[in-house]
């Protein structure tokens, strides 16, 4: 008897659990060029948004909610349940590339520089820009208050570094 009530609370666990999984397809679906991060500025954040808007989405609108908030209304960009997320040893910017088949050496350069200022935190750096770009994207959140501006203006620092490592003007 004890068994099968701990069986039935599992499996409605599990449906709960695989609905809000599911959550943000349907809402993806609803509005598909509005992508939603939490406040703060950190490079992952901005590069993947960066990513999604000069090769996938040009058309791409961001928002910025509070910490904590649970995304109701467009995709979800790097917080819980984004299909976008830093996922183990892969910032979100990677987790990107792959989901959207990006295979330009020039981004996967930009990834790797990502990869080590978000994942690589305690070790020597392997790319010589990655104390650069931390310290600007840092700085500017530092100066600039209003998330969308600083935003923006993070996408001209990529656009910027992704110029310099060698690739097309997009």
């Amino acid at each position: 008897m004890e068994v099968e009530r701990i069986s039935r609370y599992l499996f409605l666990f599990l449906v709960i659990f695989l609905i809000v999984l599911n959550l943000n397809s349907v809402v993806m679906a609803k509005n598909s060029n509005q992508y939603v991060l939490w406040e703060g500025l950190e490079p992952d954040q901005c590069g993947v948004a960066w990513l999604i808007k000069r090769f996938v989405n040009p058309e791409a609108k961001f928002k910025f909610v509070k910490k904590g908030t649970i995304v109701k209304e467009g995709i979800s960009l790097d917080t819980p349940y984004s299909k976008i997320q830093r996922k183990h040893n892969q910032p979100a910017f990677e987790v990107a590339m792959n989901r959207f088949e990006l295979k330009d050496p020039v981004l996967q350069r930009i990834s790797k520089i990502i990869w080590d200022i978000e994942i690589n935190k305690w070790d020597k750096k392997v790319t010589d820009e990655a104390a650069g770009l931390s310290a600007v994207i840092y700085g500017l959140a530092k100066v600039e208050k209003d998330y969308n501006q600083a935003l923006s203006k993070s996408f001209i620092i990529y656009d910027a570094l992704y110029a310099g490592l060698g690739g097309e003007k997009k």
